[in-house]
């Protein structure tokens, strides 16, 4: 609630206030103030109740300044970025798809990498409205910049994979679900045993399960056979694995134990 009320304030703040009647270039000037104070305060801002709290704000100016300033203007592509997030995080259903296509169109002339990442970040958002149909259209985008080449181009196929599947796993019945996650099985077993690839498809079919896999005694054998698969390719890795994966791998162990006695 502090955050919300701090940036309400923050933005509030520091744009001019109205005083009497203006002409219209003074109006421009004051919208384009308003733009500017908006994206230099929140450029490097991701917290969600900072953005959400702003979000009514940065339409409201957004709708004012396109038109005045044009979508030629420089400043245009980061702001609709920073539209798009505050969307994302107002969970605005009217609002995040448009937002995030107008983004990614400003964005245009970004790095691949860079725009397969927002890609992502849209499906995400989408996703978080219930729009799985918009959110497997980013996640189609984000494949198109996939450019990675050699050895890393397998690996990048299997993590955006499994991050698809994590988006969209709860808009798929659980039949196409499980075949989808036999199939990312099936392709993990492509790589090295002890390798983070395998731990990282483990890990994750392990957490999609416990999120959409119907409860039943197959779940938790499923579960369990996971689970000791993990701790064999863990121990394989003789302790060079990645300080994110073992807060992964305790927080789902702890569900398993809460859940499932496992």
């Amino acid at each position: 609630m502090v955050k919300r009320i701090f940036a309400a304030v923050l933005i509030a703040g520091l744009l001019p206030v109205s005083v009497g009647a203006k002409t219209d270039e003074e109006k421009k000037a004051e919208v384009g103030v308003e733009a500017i104070t908006i994206i230099e305060q929140l450029r490097l801002v991701r917290e969600p109740d900072t953005l959400a709290a702003a979000y009514p704000v940065i339409e409201k100016n957004w709708q004012r300044f396109i038109p005045l300033y044009g979508d030629t203007n420089p400043d245009v592509p980061e702001y609709a970025l920073i539209r798009a997030r505050a969307a994302a995080a107002a969970k605005s259903r009217k609002t995040v798809v448009e937002a995030w296509h107008t983004a990614l169109r400003f964005l245009k002339a970004d790095t691949p990498q860079n725009r397969l990442n927002l890609n992502i970040e849209a499906a995400q958002a989408a996703a978080d409205i219930g729009d799985f149909a918009s959110a497997e259209q980013f996640f189609a985008a984000a494949r198109s910049f996939a450019f990675v080449r050699g050895d890393d181009s397998q690996r990048a196929r299997l993590f955006m994979r499994i991050r698809e599947l994590s988006v969209l796993g709860g808009a798929m019945t659980w039949r196409n679900l499980k075949d989808a996650l036999y199939d990312m099985r099936k392709f993990s077993e492509t790589f090295p045993m002890w390798t983070v690839q395998r731990l990282e498809a483990a890990v994750a079919e392990a957490e999609l399960r416990l999120r959409f896999q119907p409860h039943s005694r197959e779940k938790r054998l499923d579960l369990s056979k996971l689970k000791a698969e993990i701790e064999l390719i863990m121990q394989g890795m003789e302790g060079i694995v990645p300080g994110n994966y073992i807060a992964r791998v305790r927080a789902l162990n702890y569900a398993l134990e809460d859940y499932y006695k496992l």
